[in-house]
């Protein structure tokens, strides 16, 4: 190719315009094919592995020990993002089967009581200690995320708007 470029050798530099074409028209259907069926099936047979209990248990003992050792009258910066990032990873471990709602979750998501309505009575039961979030789902739909009782204070403290403006949060975040 360099060759026919330097020599300006017509019938090479057209030889070389076919090799192009032929290689645009092979790439798609041989080589790029391939490629995606190959990823594709790799993506499928990659083995996926899950934490052992004994380290959720662990973790989530570690959580409610930082959780009590929280100060909640200080409502600087760096106690404000502690405080948040450990209610959201108390809500993540505790939701585990919604990690990726939870992750979307804001702090004007509103506590809905009308998903109490179509719950049996031991569910109702479990909800005179934890509270119960509607977050936004699939095609509208209301998804439910359940609040455990240690992460409702820190729920409050993060609502508060004094403790917002003394972080340096704005209103529009």
């Amino acid at each position: 190719m360099a060759e026919a470029i330097k020599t300006q050798n017509p019938e090479k530099v057209s030889q070389c315009k076919d090799l192009f074409k032929l290689i645009k028209f092979e790439w798609s259907i041989k080589v790029r094919k391939l490629a995606t069926t190959t990823l594709s099936y790799r993506r499928f047979n990659k083995e996926h592995s899950l934490p052992e209990a004994d380290d959720l248990v662990k973790l989530q003992q570690h959580i409610k020990g930082e959780i009590k050792q929280l100060n909640l009258k200080d409502s600087r910066y760096l106690n404000y993002r502690r405080v948040g990032v450990l209610a959201e990873t108390r809500i993540l471990l505790f939701n585990k089967r919604r990690s990726g709602k939870v992750e979307g979750m804001s702090c004007l998501t509103n506590i809905k009581k009308s998903m109490r309505e179509g719950l049996t009575a031991l569910e109702n039961y479990l909800l005179t200690s934890q509270d119960l979030i509607e977050i936004h789902g699939k095609n509208g739909n209301g998804v439910p995320v359940i609040v455990p009782s240690d992460t409702k204070a820190l729920l409050k403290y993060l609502a508060i708007a004094e403790n917002r403006s003394n972080a340096v949060i704005y209103d529009s975040n």
